[in-house]
């Protein structure tokens, strides 16, 4: 058997829709806005997190899976580092010889891909290879497979992964006021002028904030 952790971030609130890369936002994303100083943290967008324990079974042969596409593509993977990495697998192959479909697209199993490529090793520093490849893994300019990935492994229950996305995400947050951050992922403003009346009263550091402001 073999040991991991898994990392469960508790996200409280409603959903905010964002248009450009139909990703959700929830109330995570608002505490940052409407508390500027959150946004400080290396983990800006979490508002909770809890650990729990896992085991799971290597498989005792070697081999691969096989894996269905969105966009129907096949494509196989080696078992055991599948069943290490991701739980969605290590319970899938426990219950089925495949092929496994997933609603993730060929473009972003690649890049789910070049991540399971790199070695890994005892080293968890931020200087380890693992660690130096997720932090140039995405383009900035790119929302859509950065979403896409998070998206994708967490739905293949993909933790550390998860988390590599959450810290690219939270750095391309860091040092932007909350206009900032609703003009670089294009997040509409959803209040109504009753409802930012409401709010400035409760809060009146948001009196000075720009975070209702009008994204240019």
């Amino acid at each position: 058997m073999a040991q991991g952790i898994v990392r469960q971030w508790t996200l409280i609130g409603a959903p905010v829709r964002n248009r450009g890369t139909d990703v959700e936002f929830g109330a995570d994303y608002w505490h940052a806005c409407l508390e500027p100083r959150v946004m400080a943290a290396s983990r800006s967008i979490v508002v909770r997190e809890s650990r729990q324990s896992y085991e799971y079974d290597m498989a005792e042969d070697a081999g691969v899976i096989q894996i269905k596409l969105s966009d129907g593509e096949r494509v196989e993977y080696d078992k055991n580092r599948l069943i290490e990495e991701s739980r969605f697998f290590a319970d899938a192959c426990a219950g089925s010889e495949g092929p496994h479909e997933i609603p993730v697209t060929t473009a972003i199993w690649q890049k789910i891909k070049s991540w399971l490529d790199v070695p890994r090793s005892d080293d968890n520093s931020e200087d380890s290879e693992l660690r130096r490849f997720e932090k140039t893994m995405f383009n900035a300019n790119n929302q859509p497979e950065i979403f896409g990935t998070m998206i994708a492994s967490d739905f293949l229950q993909m933790d550390l992964l998860t988390d590599a996305g959450i810290d690219f995400v939270a750095n391309m947050m860091r040092g932007k006021t909350p206009k900032e951050v609703r003009r670089l992922f294009n997040i509409p403003m959803d209040w109504s002028p009753s409802e930012i009346s409401e709010l400035k009263e409760k809060y009146p550091f948001l009196k000075d904030s720009d975070v209702f402001d009008p994204v240019d």
